[in-house]
């Protein structure tokens, strides 16, 4: 009732008042949370997710809200660990606990490790593709197995971060290969591409997941770098095709413009 009496002394409009209710609400919802979270009262509560929703109709916040909250919150705290690029023990049951207590989804938990600590992981593998077609040796793979275990990442975020990058690198390969006008030229970018998998990206999947779930992995990644291939191929040449009907067609035009301005001059 107050606020509304404040919006009419206000003149504010009913998107300015909803606006205003959010941001008291929120603010509400932030202050109560915190004194949960410090005193450690959440983490003996019987339920956090009940002391949360709890919050959630004392303060009015929306549900949504306070789930994106719970999430950056999360980010926040781990984007600040993950700076030093190692996380001790003590870090990790942190982290553990901060998730439990804010109720984090496993999904949603996924996702920013995938744009936090996998980022780290994303740099030394990127760094280690720089080198080219040549054999990887016993200390590359080792850098990216400690950056996962440094980081403790789940192994199915650090699967998707190496494919991510792997992607990229073929997909330059194959990006090369399709300019190179001699078919010799984008042959051995082709086999360079072999190289590439045979002698960098599958001992460093084989390090991360194994050899046999490696070969799936590849063979996969592989599979769509052709499929990608093949649809810019066709994309290029149907261009092409239009491009070249085109020519045909204005070069016509002028042609029958001159047939008829001969056959006017001729009456």
């Amino acid at each position: 009732a107050d606020l509304k009496e404040l919006a009419v002394v206000l003149c504010l409009g009913s998107k300015d008042s909803g606006e205003v209710r959010s941001d008291i609400a929120g603010a509400l919802y932030k202050r109560l949370l915190r004194e949960e979270v410090t005193s450690r009262r959440i983490d003996t509560a019987p339920s956090p997710a009940q002391l949360l929703g709890e919050l959630v109709e004392k303060s009015g916040y929306s549900p949504q809200a306070a789930a994106e909250l719970h999430k950056q919150l999360y980010r926040t705290k781990l984007q600040q660990l993950v700076a030093k690029k190692k996380l001790s023990q003590e870090e990790q049951e942190e982290l553990k606990r901060i998730r439990r207590i804010l109720c984090i989804p496993a999904d949603v938990a996924a996702q920013v490790m995938r744009s936090t600590a996998g980022r780290v992981l994303e740099e030394v593998v990127a760094d280690i593709y720089l080198m080219g077609a040549k054999p990887v040796g016993e200390y590359e793979a080792e850098r990216v197995e400690a950056c996962i275990k440094d980081l403790s990442l789940d192994r199915a975020v650090a699967l998707d971060v190496i494919k991510d990058v792997t992607k990229q690198r073929f997909k330059a390969y194959v990006q090369q290969a399709q300019k190179e006008r001699d078919r010799r030229n984008a042959a051995q970018v082709l086999k360079k591409l072999v190289q590439f998998n045979a002698l960098v990206v599958t001992p460093i999947l084989e390090k991360a997941k194994g050899t046999d779930a490696a070969k799936k992995e590849l063979a996969e990644l592989l599979a769509e770098a052709a499929k990608k291939a093949k649809e810019q191929e066709a994309a290029e040449a149907a261009a092409a095709g239009k491009d070249a009907a085109a020519g045909a067609s204005s070069s016509e035009a002028p042609a029958a413009d001159d047939a008829a301005a001969a056959a006017d001059s001729s009456k």
